[in-house]
């Protein structure tokens, strides 16, 4: 999705919102897939980031392995947070979500540890 909007926009770097899992993926992609290079900030919106505890059911009832992952102390989280929990040299910024941050529970999962921004 990245090279598409870059290729459409003509941009070199794109910024990234995220909400619930789509902040562990898009963390992945900057610490791991070489997005570090091509994305100029990432926000996440009640992001999972140490796990949230509706995992389980999500896991029980749809077998999903995004339902693993965002389980607490599962090994992709772990790893995600192993060695800094910023993405990549971006400057980031974590949000709560409102209304929708009590799928991430508990609520400080959500938070990084060293956030710059």
């Amino acid at each position: 999705m990245v090279d598409s909007i870059r290729t459409a926009t003509g941009a070199a770097k794109v910024a990234i919102v995220t909400h619930s899992m789509g902040s562990l993926s898009a963390r992945y992609y900057v610490l791991n897939l070489g997005g570090d290079g091509l994305v100029s900030a990432l926000v996440s919106l009640g992001g999972p980031n140490h796990g949230t505890s509706t995992a389980a059911a999500c896991a029980l009832f749809f077998g999903q392995p995004s339902c693993v992952e965002m389980m607490p102390n599962s090994t992709f989280l772990a790893a995600l947070n192993a060695i800094d929990e910023t993405p990549g040299s971006l400057p980031d910024a974590t949000v709560y979500a409102g209304v929708r941050a009590w799928v991430s529970q508990p609520a400080p999962s959500q938070l990084i540890a060293s956030a710059r921004w």
